[in-house]
């Protein structure tokens, strides 16, 4: 069954003569910022990334696929060979925004992202550390796959949850603020989510967004191969870092955190994959 479309907010209806007009702007802003060679520039060697981000972009805010500066980002997206977690993910989001073939390429990079999957579940820098942004930026990449159908192996799924866990912070009990004298339990749990595993790391809006995402995306990937307690354990950990975000939300900064527009990017993502 199709689930009924959500009525919008009355304050969403009054604000939307406003976005339409900064979507609007970004775009025309976008279009005039492309290169001769359809790409967007390079953010240090992440070949491809800010193309594929910016032609996403595009592409998500109703750029016709048959527009020039489409046709010229996709052209060089062709061309190149993304070879970092960020920007191959990025590259990827944008092929699959497309909706147009391109099935061998868009398996090729999801193999990459799969082959740079570090043995305790997660990923990194080539040469650095693992942090949870960049796990984060994979398993979007992944998402691409479950979505088109791509097989891949229930432990790649399983062994990103395991390594999330070290990213988490130890929870903190609290009365349970849903509670109205029912069966409810008296105490819920309440943990963010920190950029590396490292006890000086502080947790953060943005990490415990890249969390949440995580954790979505491990469940819809493993579907039925979860199991009841698997789910249920991936649920205690989503209303957990829910209850987090709740209790430190901010839309004007990154709660503990930097990297503003990141963080209202995991905002939007978590919108999306709940």
């Amino acid at each position: 069954p199709v689930a009924a479309q959500a009525v919008a907010h009355p304050d969403e209806l009054k604000m939307k003569p406003e976005v339409d007009a900064a979507i609007a702007k970004g775009v025309e802003w976008l279009i005039t910022e492309q290169f001769r060679d359809g790409s967007w520039g390079m953010h240090g060697d992440y070949v491809g990334g800010r193309t594929g981000l910016v032609l996403y972009a595009l592409l998500m805010c109703g750029v016709p696929r048959d527009h020039p500066s489409v046709r010229r980002a996709v052209a060089h997206l062709d061309a190149v060979e993304p070879d970092r977690t960020y920007a191959t993910t990025c590259v990827l989001l944008a092929l699959d925004a497309l909706r147009e073939g391109r099935e061998d390429r868009i398996e090729a990079l999801i193999h990459k992202l799969l082959d740079w999957q570090r043995p305790r579940g997660d990923w990194g820098y080539p040469h650095g550390h693992s942090d949870l942004s960049c796990t984060q930026y994979a398993t979007l990449g992944l998402w691409v796959a479950h979505k088109r159908g791509i097989a891949i192996d229930a432990s790649h799924w399983l062994d990103a949850l395991d390594a999330l866990d070290d990213y988490r912070e130890d929870p903190r009990w609290i009365d349970n603020p849903d509670r109205d004298g029912g069966t409810a339990a008296r105490k819920v749990e309440v943990a963010g989510y920190k950029y590396r595993d490292d006890a000086n790391q502080r947790v953060s809006g943005s990490m415990t967004s890249a969390g949440l995402s995580v954790l979505a995306i491990c469940r819809a990937g493993l579907g039925k191969k979860l199991g009841r307690g698997g789910r249920n354990e991936i649920e205690q950990r989503i209303d957990a870092a829910m209850r987090w975000l709740a209790q430190n939300f901010d839309v004007t900064k990154n709660p503990n955190g930097g990297h503003y527009f990141y963080y209202l990017y995991g905002l939007e993502r978590i919108g999306a994959l709940r």
